[in-house]
């Protein structure tokens, strides 16, 4: 029996942990052209999830490597991307590998007389024809199109390939860097609970949940890339306008759209960010109930008054905000898939599939690939 977007989720969790385990094996590629490359910055192109995996990946990046990380969509890449040097590394992302702008931007790279790295969850893809140096980032098969497990494993690898480069240049000693693989391992682990709790939240809100018309997610930090990817995916399966912004930025032009009708999620995963995301999220239930609070903490931090039944509290304080990731990501997933069965969204209109065919947005090669995929039952 095909395996289901639920599937993917809870497989997500054990992948992780697996892969923290195996985190030199894995990272030794990148790892490797980023020490050739050092002196110069770090791109990183990618669309779609693999984007978002990216930006939930960059701040810990960042800390890690002292420097400040580039992530681009490939069509801008290609078309403005003016400023790449001979010394910078460029690495290009797509978990099919059949992405036909992620295809030119190797091609790009190429251009540019760099070394093409391409990073994919398939190393038979059209990526083994222009990469240099080709990664499979351990994510394995994931034949879902609506992506979980694959963003999940990426932001990891991402995140553990930063660690890697830390460890060899000194910027973190060796016990610092077994802290962060237990902070990671910490993180993936409270999967069951948040996934328990998240379904309990649902249920006990699905009159709200089931008849969304627009949503805004919120998020800082860390917590930012967790609302991009979000939104994406309530967007892809619940098919409704799903927007995400940065904490307050949010108060400078998209909250003049609030009416009672829009659904507003904040992610409160840092407490540097915690007493501003309460403040704007009291303003914002003045206007519609919709209001929702994902929050890693607990009784102690939780938003008072009517908010505080709107808050789901994950009791997870110990876990440090640059990884949260992997215990706050699954709540919108979850959230994407039970809201999608109850509804039964999963089909888009009728008209889309023209869509698909005129915007060439996958190579031949990888549709050859999913038709066959469907065949076989995947």
């Amino acid at each position: 029996m095909p395996k289901t977007m639920l599937d993917y989720i809870r497989e997500s969790h054990t992948a992780v942990l697996q892969n923290i385990d195996n985190s030199e094996k894995l990272t030794r590629q990148f790892v490797d052209n980023y020490m050739e490359c050092q002196n110069g910055r770090l791109v990183l192109v990618a669309s779609g999830s693999s984007y978002n995996g990216a930006v939930c990946a960059k701040p810990f990046m960042e800390k890690m490597l002292g420097k400040e990380v580039t992530v681009m969509p490939p069509y801008t890449f290609v078309n403005y991307g003016f400023e790449i040097g001979k010394n910078d590394m460029v690495a290009v992302v797509s978990q099919s590998g059949g992405s036909t702008n992620s295809i030119a931007a190797l091609k790009k790279i190429k251009e540019l007389g760099l070394k093409t790295i391409g990073i994919t969850g398939n190393l038979e893809s059209d990526f083994k024809d222009y990469s240099d140096v080709l990664i499979e980032y351990g994510v394995g098969i994931e034949t879902v199109g609506f992506v979980t497990k694959g963003v999940m494993t990426l932001a990891l690898y991402l995140m553990l390939s930063a660690l890697e480069i830390a460890k060899k240049l000194g910027r973190v000693s060796g016990s610092e860097y077994g802290a962060w693989l237990e902070k990671m391992r910490k993180a993936a682990s409270t999967y069951p609970s948040v996934e328990k709790k998240t379904l309990d939240f649902i249920e006990k809100n699905k009159k709200v949940f089931t008849s969304m018309k627009q949503s805004y997610l919120i998020g800082a930090g860390p917590g930012f890339g967790i609302a991009l990817e979000g939104a994406l995916k309530e967007g892809e399966t619940v098919k409704i306008p799903t927007f995400a912004y940065e904490l307050d930025e949010f108060v400078h032009g998209p909250n003049f759209q609030l009416n009672p009708d829009y659904t507003v999620t904040f992610v409160d995963c840092d407490m540097k960010t915690h007493d501003r995301l309460l403040q704007l999220a009291d303003a914002t239930f003045d206007v519609t109930d919709r209001v929702f609070i994902l929050s890693l903490f607990g009784e102690k931090q939780a938003a008072g008054g009517a908010l505080k039944g709107k808050t789901l509290m994950l009791d997870a304080d110990d876990i440090d905000p640059f990884v949260s990731v992997f215990t706050l990501l699954p709540y919108f997933q979850l959230v994407s898939y039970d809201v999608s069965e109850r509804l039964n969204s999963w089909k888009g209109h009728p008209l889309f599939a023209d869509f698909e065919t005129k915007s060439g947005f996958k190579s031949e090669r990888h549709i050859k690939m999913r038709e066959e995929q469907k065949k076989a039952g995947l």
